[in-house]
């Protein structure tokens, strides 16, 4: 996982928006549409990007795949920030 992936996915308001809501409770996509109001298409390619860049995690329970944050790597994005903060406070 690189860090650019992840902050490209990270770039955009309706992937922050699902990550948000997914903060509270693991859901299923179908929940995530009805919640945000966005189409099929459009919530698959932001799903997608926030796969593929690690912030989220799916696992199938049956019929649903149900998604809830990484918190690994969260945790890691926000180690890395921590230490940028320190090296440019450093002068």
């Amino acid at each position: 996982m690189k860090m650019k992936e992840i902050f490209s996915a990270l770039s955009d308001a309706n992937r922050l928006k699902i990550l948000d809501i997914l903060k509270d409770k693991d859901m299923t996509q179908k929940e995530i549409q009805e919640k945000l109001g966005f189409s099929q298409p459009v919530l698959s390619y932001h799903m997608d990007k926030l796969l593929r860049s690690g912030l989220v995690i799916s696992v199938k329970k049956g019929r649903n795949v149900v998604y809830s944050l990484n918190m690994s790597v969260l945790d890691m994005v926000l180690e890395y920030l921590f230490k940028l903060r320190k090296k440019g406070g450093e002068t």
